[in-house]
């Protein structure tokens, strides 16, 4: 959490507009490029999105750098990492808890309370150990990368897994 903290700290009195536009040509000129996306992943959340599942990114990462993903996939809710704006520029404070490790399974846990979702009818995919505590958390844990710690975590515990 502290390396999430820290790295946002970097963004202290950038504008958010100037931050959030960079995002977007950025995704625009790397997205079509070999690699970018894990094909099987896409796969299975384009296949959630036509069973009608409803699909949210659950990551460290802010809504302004994620926001030109999420718009691309058609994906509608972005639980993440909130920044501080004041006056349009970030302050270099993350508001909150980041959505990493217990943060990414608190945000988790309230969107499904909100949603009156039982946890035990959802997925999850983590590519990372932090990503363990929302991997707990729900019925259909997907490790998606090959973290050997994960990845024999998971096999350990019976959970699908999703090799690149």
């Amino acid at each position: 959490m502290e390396v999430n903290r820290h790295f946002y700290r970097t963004l202290q009195g950038r504008n958010r507009a100037a931050v959030c536009a960079s995002a977007q040509d950025w995704y625009a000129q790397h997205r079509h490029l070999p690699g970018f996306f894990v094909g099987p992943v896409l796969d299975r959340l384009r296949a959630h999105q036509e069973q009608g599942v409803g699909v949210a990114l659950v990551s460290g990462s802010c809504a302004e750098i994620l926001l030109p993903l999420a718009q691309d996939l058609g994906v509608e809710h972005l639980l993440v990492t909130q920044l501080e704006v004041l006056g349009g520029s970030f302050t270099g404070e993350v508001v909150g808890m980041p959505a990493i490790g217990e943060g990414k399974r608190l945000l988790v846990q309230r969107f499904l309370q909100h949603h009156q979702v039982d946890p035990a009818q959802c997925y999850a995919y983590g590519d990372h150990l932090s990503d363990l505590p929302m991997l707990e958390l729900v019925g259909h844990p997907v490790v998606v990368a090959r973290n050997d710690d994960l990845v024999t975590l998971a096999r350990s515990r019976r959970w699908t897994t999703m090799l690149p």
